[in-house]
């Protein structure tokens, strides 16, 4: 527990920190069936540097081109927030500190679980659409590899923004997709991460806070 509380912004993940499901995107591919077929293979060779990670995007939005937007936002929906999330957000921002989501998901659950938080502060990636019909393009607003589109580029931007300094952020996480958040954050938090992955940020970043579950957050940062 960090006593001694200097922090002004929290910065958290979206997809398996304050959701649910881990992904946004692989949820859609098991929805529409093509999970195994083609979105999990499209995952492991961005993982084993085969593609670029807006490669990777670019072959996600085109299977699901000519997918109606309401459709989209239905699969979404399905989607929940993790129970007591709201709380722990409120405690933190009972404490005047400023939250923000960073998400690599995709920016319409990003911002419905922003509304439902009531943060203003949030990015994630795009789907383009026309006439209500997804076109089969993404625009990616944070990447996993591109270091000008990481998470943690978009954090110290804001951070810059907001006349903060890093060491009075905090990084909320559960993966290594949050690895560049992690390091540009004075205090990272580790939550709901499993134990390979959670090995390797141990190894990589100093000092995270390994937390069990949301609502240890807001006690570990010191916030009652």
């Amino acid at each position: 527990m960090i006593t001694n509380n200097k922090v002004k912004l929290v910065a958290f993940d979206v997809d398996g920190t304050l959701t649910v499901e881990k992904s946004a995107w692989a949820y859609i591919h098991r929805k529409l069936g093509i999970w195994e077929d083609v979105g999990e293979k499209y995952l492991n060779q961005f993982r084993a540097g085969e593609i670029t990670y807006a490669e990777f995007a670019r072959l996600d939005a085109l299977r699901w081109k000519g997918i109606s937007w309401d459709r989209l936002i239905n699969i979404l929906e399905e989607i929940s927030v993790m129970e007591k999330a709201k709380e722990a957000v409120e405690k933190i921002k009972q404490n005047h500190v400023e939250v923000a989501l960073i998400s690599s998901g995709l920016l319409p659950l990003v911002e419905r679980v922003a509304h439902e938080l009531e943060i203003k502060h949030f990015t994630g990636n795009e789907l383009v659409v026309e006439e209500g019909i997804l076109t089969g393009e993404a625009k990616v607003n944070v990447s996993l590899d591109v270091w000008e589109l990481s998470k943690g580029a978009y954090l110290n931007r804001l951070t810059s923004s907001l006349n903060i300094s890093p060491v009075e952020v905090a990084a909320v996480g559960d993966g290594l997709g949050d690895l560049d958040m992690f390091k540009a954050a004075g205090v990272p938090l580790l939550v709901n991460c499993c134990l390979e992955e959670r090995e390797i940020i141990l190894r990589e970043v100093t000092g995270v806070l390994d937390v069990q579950c949301i609502t240890g957050v807001p006690e570990a940062l010191g916030f009652e």
